[in-house]
């Protein structure tokens, strides 16, 4: 009896599997595949269910399993999953994530699409240049804070290319219109110790930025020169509390163009006043014009009179000594007045005699013709010192004075 109805149990196991089959793939209400075996399966399945038909269990048999399940669509739907080796879906924790819904992203030909709080018609794409290599970007770690991503108007914003920007450690690099010669400007700030705000002001007009080959350049460094309201600070050697100020005073007429002159690698200092008014036409003022310097005066604005000292055009080094005395310039031209002699020449001449010399000059040129000439000088003002010029070694030279050199006489 067993062996004759042995043919049996296969024949029922294939009439049902056949049966699963065809159930499955009729418009059913659900069905299942026997566990450890393969199916192909062709034609078209249709299920016509609210529930999920497709419950993946995994590698362990447990109560944990995926669901694939879709929304209800309003008109036909495919996906494609396309040939490739391998790879895996771009999940979304958006269940309403859809093309043209609200905070959705999906794909396009080359790019990702974001749709934004609001669906509307714009949308931000992330497109990738064409690369000829691999190339991996990293979003980098920044902290609990929120951050924004840097971007460029220049579609071709890349790695030495021309007019690119990118970024280094620590540090902006700028291509410049030459981008692939390997030569950029790096704007790098120095390791700070608080936070820091570089402001960039609304200057009107094209400007640049005053640079400093000191790297170390900074307030209350040594040797470094920076700006405060309406100044200039320069620091000096010592980084201390002292410094340099170069403030220019409120112009009212114009635009003022101060020039520091090429002094041809002689190293020169500049010629300073106490008088913070000091300016062209101002009271008490001194300023320079060609070849001379120029003083005001008391009166300034007020007029238009000045005092220049100038200087004829040497032939060889010059040097004018003022004395260590107070007193009065006297000019040459001038005459008696008040007591101050005016420089003036005159000229003697002593021939075998004694000769007695009126002064009426601050310069006499007396030549004697022997040893035995007396020149004798009288008239002039108490107190002025008298040159006597050209006076012969062998002469004799009276005064009621005594001479104090040997070619004066007071």
């Amino acid at each position: 009896m067993k062996a004759r109805t042995a043919w049996i149990w296969p024949l029922v196991a294939a009439l049902l599997i056949g049966w699963v089959g065809v159930s499955l793939a009729q418009n059913s209400s659900g069905g299942a595949f026997v566990p450890g075996n393969d199916y192909i399966v062709s034609g078209q399945w249709t299920w016509r269910i609210g529930l999920t038909p497709w419950v993946i269990e995994g590698a362990t048999e447990d109560t944990f399993e995926t669901r694939i399940t879709f929304a209800e669509p309003t008109a036909d739907r495919t996906y494609t999953i396309p040939n490739a080796t391998s790879g895996a879906f771009v999940f979304s924790t958006l269940t309403t994530n859809a093309g043209d819904i609200v905070n959705s992203i999906w794909g396009v030909s080359n790019g990702l699409v974001f749709e934004g709080a609001t669906a509307d018609a714009f949308e931000i794409t992330i497109a990738p240049a064409n690369v000829t290599a691999d190339v991996t970007l990293t979003l980098p770690l920044s902290g609990a804070a929120a951050a924004s991503f840097m971007i460029s108007a220049l579609t071709t914003n890349s790695v030495n290319v021309a007019n690119s920007i990118w970024g280094i450690s620590n540090a902006l690099a700028f291509g410049g219109a030459t981008g692939a010669d390997g030569f950029e400007i790096q704007l790098t700030p120095a390791d700070v110790g608080a936070d820091r705000v570089v402001t960039i002001p609304d200057m009107g007009a094209a400007s640049a930025l005053v640079a400093s080959t000191l790297t170390t350049n900074a307030t209350d460094a040594a040797n470094s020169v920076w700006a405060t309201s309406n100044n200039m600070v320069f620091e000096g050697l010592t980084a201390d509390a002292y410094e340099t100020l170069f403030t220019p005073v409120d112009p009212t007429v114009g635009d003022t163009t101060i020039s520091l002159p090429n002094t041809a690698g002689i190293g020169v200092s500049m010629f300073f006043s106490t008088l913070t008014t000091n300016t062209i036409d101002a009271a008490n003022a001194i300023w320079g014009v060609s070849n001379g310097l120029v003083f005001e005066g008391a009166t300034g604005g007020a007029d238009a009179f000045e005092t220049t000292l100038t200087v004829t055009d040497p032939t060889g080094d010059a040097t004018i000594t003022l004395p260590n005395q107070t007193g009065t310039v006297l000019l040459s031209g001038a005459t008696a007045n008040n007591g101050v002699i005016g420089f003036t020449r005159q000229t003697a001449a002593i021939a075998g005699a004694t000769q007695a010399i009126a002064l009426t000059a601050t310069s006499v040129s007396i030549t004697c013709a022997a040893a035995a000439d007396v020149a004798t000088i009288t008239g002039g003002v108490a107190g002025t010192r008298i040159r006597i010029e050209n006076f012969h070694s062998d002469c004799t030279l009276t005064d009621d004075e005594t001479p104090t050199e040997a070619n004066a006489i007071e």
